[in-house]
């Protein structure tokens, strides 16, 4: 946008320069025409010395194309306003405010131009109403001088100085374009006062030309605010180039705290993803404790089992143990029995033994009949058969109870060795169940003595039927 403004601005200056190049050869001609002591000149003579025609072709209304040429000027003027006022929008645009008072001189300037165009006796329409082939005459005119200008080397006017090179357009960056020596400000060589005297000169012998210097005067003076508001224009191109060159590098800050946020952005970014990282781990740690606590509650769980198990186990172990003294118990009294009965089968046995020999003497004392003795001595000896075959039943019942007694005291070890990881609350019963084991090993020791005793018995019943036998036997010889 600003270098659209900067070659917009080259091109207003190149035509201001062009207009005041042209004004200037105007009053040149102007004053040259008509010098003090000289004759008036006519209009056929004026505008064949500016066209170079003949008198022949001079029209009858001369003036005409001089009005057409200060329209053209006025247009060119009202040209230069409108670019300007643009100016002013696009630098609004583009965000720079610009005082009131150059507004309102401006639009102040704009009237005076209207006024002026409407005293000349031309407008907007007219400007526009201009014929074709004036336009091109005055054209090809202006180049034909221009031309001239380029190729005389004699120029009247050679130190001229361009206003391009007056005003600094230092950092446009474009090139500048050659300006012919007749669009470059000239100086004059006349003085003020012989101008002033050409002019009242010129106004005593043509009134009509008194009011085109007139206006002439004005819009030359128009055009020099004009150059010192495009001055002012450009000063407050230079200062909004300042403020520019100022917001770029605001505009550079601000790119650079903009990478400053964006680092500041990945680096909260990076830490945010660890953090989710670490969300993670502590989501899958709360769930491996999750899953601990609900272990640890198996745990428990089984635990309590593992306690009412142990606590039946003790009631059992406590019936066992209570069984067991019952059978202890038993055990001793079947032993008192046992012990007793065998005391008893000892003696009547000795006292059997006794009759039985007392009878064998009685009878071979006596001699007595031998079927008597038989009988009798057989029934004796089915009494003691029988004693001895109750003697066996009883021995036979210990023994069961002796056994099944053994195989509680098995099942008592086998849970007892079971029991033996519950601690110290089975020592107790391990101590009693060793002491069973003794009592049971010395209530074995006394069923094999009982045992003995009853093999003993056995074989002297045994001896004893031999020596009925043989008393038989020898009654029978006697006999």
């Amino acid at each position: 946008m600003l270098d659209c403004m900067k070659q917009k601005m080259m091109t207003m200056e190149c035509e201001k320069y062009r207009i005041q190049s042209e004004n200037c050869e105007l009053q040149k001609r102007l004053i040259m025409s008509q010098k003090p002591g000289d004759p008036p000149m006519c209009k056929r003579e004026l505008y064949m010395k500016l066209r170079g025609t003949s008198p022949d072709a001079c029209p009858m209304r001369g003036n005409k194309d001089l009005e057409q040429e200060l329209e053209k000027m006025g247009g060119d003027v009202k040209n230069i306003y409108s670019e300007l006022e643009c100016m002013q929008k696009e630098k609004l645009a583009l965000g720079y405010s610009t005082s009131v008072k150059k507004r309102v001189c401006m639009d102040e300037n704009l009237s005076k131009a209207d006024e002026e165009a409407k005293k000349i006796g031309f407008d907007g329409e007219g400007m526009q109403k201009i014929p074709s082939t004036s336009e091109a005459g005055h054209l090809s005119y202006m180049e034909e001088e221009t031309n001239a200008c380029c190729g005389d080397t004699n120029n009247m006017y050679p130190e001229g100085v361009c206003m391009m090179e007056r005003f600094n357009f230092e950092g446009s960056g474009s090139p500048r374009k050659p300006v012919c020596k007749r669009m470059l400000p000239q100086k004059s060589t006349q003085t003020d006062a012989d101008k002033e005297k050409d002019i009242l000169f010129a106004t005593d012998k043509d009134p009509k030309m008194k009011d085109l210097r007139e206006q002439y005067q004005r819009l030359h003076s128009d055009f020099k605010n004009k150059v010192t508001e495009v001055a002012s224009v450009r000063v407050d191109l230079e200062k909004t180039k300042k403020e520019l060159d100022a917001i770029t590098i605001l505009h550079h800050e601000l790119e650079a705290i903009h990478q400053k946020t964006l680092d500041e952005n990945t680096a909260l970014m990076a830490e945010k993803n660890q953090m989710q990282e670490l969300k993670d781990k502590m989501n899958d740690l709360e769930q491996q404790a999750n899953v601990a606590k609900q272990m640890y509650k198996t745990g428990q769980e089984e635990m309590e089992e593992m306690r009412l198990l142990i606590e039946e186990q003790a009631t059992q172990l406590d019936d066992y143990r209570n069984k067991y003294m019952k059978t202890l118990q038993i055990a001793e009294e079947l032993k008192k029995e046992n012990e007793f009965k065998e005391r008893e089968c000892a003696d009547q046995i000795a006292v059997e033994i006794q009759k039985v020999k007392l009878e064998m003497q009685e009878q071979l004392e006596e001699l007595s009949p031998i079927k008597d003795l038989l009988r009798i001595t057989q029934q004796k000896l089915k009494e003691t058969e029988q004693m001895h075959n109750i003697a066996l039943e009883t021995i036979a019942d210990i023994t069961k109870k002796l056994e099944n007694a053994n195989n509680e005291v098995d099942t008592l070890r086998k849970k007892v060795d079971s029991a033996k990881t519950d601690g110290d609350l089975n020592i107790n019963l391990m101590n009693s169940l060793e002491n069973a084991d003794k009592k049971l090993n010395a209530m074995e020791n006394e069923n094999a003595h009982l045992k003995g005793m009853v093999g003993q018995l056995e074989g002297l019943q045994v001896n004893q039927a031999q020596k009925l036998e043989e008393k038989s036997h020898e009654l029978l010889q006697m006999t």
